[in-house]
């Protein structure tokens, strides 16, 4: 009976340590799986973050672009209003000086 005794105390002694390192196993798994979900969300962030930079850098890239045809647009529209107003202003002279040769005869 002793014997018997001592070997259930041993079982349960040994159930307990078993539950025990479940428990710990348990602990270290959870505390692994929260190592893991900070670094991907750390990847995930870093490579979002680069995602922003690439597409801020192709918006400015475009807007430069856009910048620099807006700017060709003006000029065109000025250097055409300029030829328009010399090619007025020089019909207008011809058309005075026309008008006083009719004038002297």
């Amino acid at each position: 009976q002793p014997l018997l005794d001592s070997i259930e105390k041993l079982q349960q002694e040994l159930d307990h340590r078993d539950t025990s390192m479940k428990a710990e196993q348990d602990a270290l798994r959870r505390q692994d799986a929260q190592v893991l979900e900070q670094q991907y969300n750390q990847r995930l962030e870093a490579m979002q973050q680069h995602e922003l930079v690439q597409k801020q850098q192709e918006l400015q890239a475009l807007a430069e672009e856009k910048d620099r045809e807006l700017h060709a647009l003006r000029r065109g529209v000025r250097d055409a209003a300029e030829g328009v107003a010399k090619e007025t202003n020089d019909k207008l002279k011809d058309l005075e000086r026309r008008h006083a040769e009719s004038a002297k005869t």
